[in-house]
């Protein structure tokens, strides 16, 4: 299984240089597809849309972009319950 491209794409060049440009420090296309993973997540609860929201095929790739708030898992383990 490979979730990493060895080289950026086209649109990762171009998404770094809008954040340089807007004066936004360590912005790149992987924090942003980071960011929008997890909010996706905080809001459905499904991994699942998110995997396939990010086009993986394998969800391991999909568990190494999500960065999600201690509550909000609490929160969502609340509402499983």
């Amino acid at each position: 299984m490979n979730c990493a491209s060895t080289r950026p794409t086209i649109v990762q060049v171009h998404v770094t240089k809008l954040y340089r440009n807007a004066g936004l420090r360590g912005g790149s296309s992987h924090s942003g597809r980071r960011t929008f993973a997890s909010r996706v997540l905080e809001q459905t609860g499904e991994i699942e849309v998110v995997r396939n929201l990010l086009g993986h095929d394998d969800i391991s790739c999909t568990e190494r972009y999500l960065d999600v708030r201690p509550a909000t898992l609490e929160a969502m383990f609340a509402d499983a319950v």
